[in-house]
C-alpha cells in the first residue's frame, strides 16, 4: 500500500511545474527565462552532480566503468551523462526531462493562449497510460510522452483554476471517494503499487493500462483544491519547505545514500519496509539535508543558489 502511495510521485512536481509555468507566463520572454533556468537550474545541477562524478572516476564504476582514463574519454562521458543523467537517474533525471519543457515554452504558451487544444489532454494522456513509464526514468524519448500531459495538465488547471477550484471544493468529498476507488483497483483488483514501469513503449510485460497516473493527477487536483481554499492559514513549515524545495531535490539523494551505508555499516542489514520505517526515513533523510542547505547558505550567503539552487 505504501509504495502506491509514494510511488510515481514525479507526476505531483511535473503537473506543479506546469501549473507555475502557467501562472507566471504573462511577462515571459525566452531568452530571460532561459537564462533564468541556466543559471537557477542548469548550473547547480552541474555543481551538484560533481561528486558523483568524481567518485564513479575514482572508483571506475558506474558511468566510467568501461570508459579509458584519458583526457577526452572522461570529458565526453561527463559531458553524456550530465546530458541523461545517467550519473545518478534518481531524482537527477527530472533535470534533462524539464530542461526539454524550458526549451519547448514558445509552443506550450502558444498552446495556453489557444485553450480550446487543451482537449488534446485526451488523447495525450491515453497515449500516456499506454506507453507507460521507462524503467529506467533518464531515457528522455520513452519518458516524455508519458509525462508531456501530466505538465500540460497543470498548465490546465492554472489556466481554469478559479472554474475549477469552485467546481471542486464543495464535491471535494466526491473527489476523495474517487481517488481512494483507484487505489482500491490498482492495489487489491489488479495488485500493482504504483504506476506501470515498462522496458519499452507500449511494451505490456509489466500490464496494459496505467491507471495510476490519472491517479496522481487527481491526487494533484485535489490537494491543490484544499491548499488554495485554505490560503488564508497560515503553514509556515509548508512555506519553510517550499523555500528549500530545489536545494532538497538536490541534496537528499547524497544524504540518503549516506544513512544508507550507515545502516548497513551499523546494523549489517536494511530495515524492513513499513509505513513506520518510511515515515521515520523521509523524516531524518528531511531534517539532516535541510541541516547541509541551511550550511550551504551560511557559508556561501546568495550563491548558494548557484550550488544547490536555492
Amino acid at each position: 500500500m505504501e509504495r502506491a502511495v509514494v510511488n510515481n510521485a514525479p507526476v505531483l512536481f511535473l503537473f506543479v511545474s506546469g501549473l507555475l509555468f502557467q501562472h507566471l507566463s504573462r511577462k515571459f520572454q525566452y531568452g530571460s527565462y532561459l537564462k533564468s533556468k541556466v543559471r537557477n537550474v542548469l548550473i547547480p545541477y552541474v555543481v551538484m552532480s560533481l561528486p558523483a562524478l568524481a567518485y564513479q572516476l575514482v572508483r571506475h564504476e558506474g558511468v566510467f566503468a568501461a570508459c579509458p582514463r584519458t583526457g577526452w574519454a572522461v570529458a565526453t562521458t561527463s559531458a553524456l551523462s550530465l546530458l541523461t543523467a545517467a550519473h545518478m537517474r534518481a531524482p537527477f533525471w527530472f533535470i534533462p526531462m524539464i530542461t526539454v519543457f524550458y526549451l519547448l515554452a514558445p509552443l506550450l504558451l502558444w498552446l495556453d493562449r489557444r485553450p480550446s487544444l487543451y482537449v488534446l489532454l485526451v488523447p495525450l494522456l491515453i497515449n500516456a497510460m499506454l506507453c507507460h513509464r521507462p524503467v529506467q526514468l533518464n531515457r528522455l524519448a520513452h519518458a516524455f510522452p508519458y509525462f508531456l500531459p501530466v505538465y500540460l495538465a497543470g498548465m490546465c488547471f492554472s489556466h481554469y483554476r478559479e472554474i475549477i477550484i469552485s467546481v471542486l471544493s464543495p464535491r471535494i468529498r466526491w473527489l476523495a471517494l474517487a481517488i481512494a476507488a483507484l487505489m482500491f483497483c490498482e492495489v487489491v483488483v489488479l495488485r500493482r503499487g504504483g504506476a506501470i514501469s515498462s522496458l519499452g513503449p507500449y511494451s505490456t510485460e509489466a500490464g496494459i493500462l496505467d491507471i495510476d497516473l490519472i491517479l496522481k493527477l487527481l491526487v494533484s487536483v485535489g490537494a491543490l483544491t484544499l491548499l488554495t481554499g485554505s490560503q488564508d492559514r497560515p503553514f509556515p513549515l509548508l512555506d519553510a519547505l517550499a523555500d528549500i524545495s530545489f536545494g532538497l531535490f538536490f541534496v537528499h539523494r547524497y544524504v540518503s545514500d549516506a544513512f544508507d551505508r550507515l545502516e548497513l555499516h551499523f546494523l549489517h542489514r536494511d530495515l524492513p519496509g513499513n509505513p513506520l520505517t518510511l515515515l521515520l526515513g523521509l523524516t531524518v533523510v528531511t531534517l539532516a539535508s535541510w541541516a547541509v542547505i541551511l550550511l550551504v547558505r551560511r557559508m556561501f550567503g546568495t550563491r548558494s543558489r548557484l550550488i544547490i539552487g536555492c
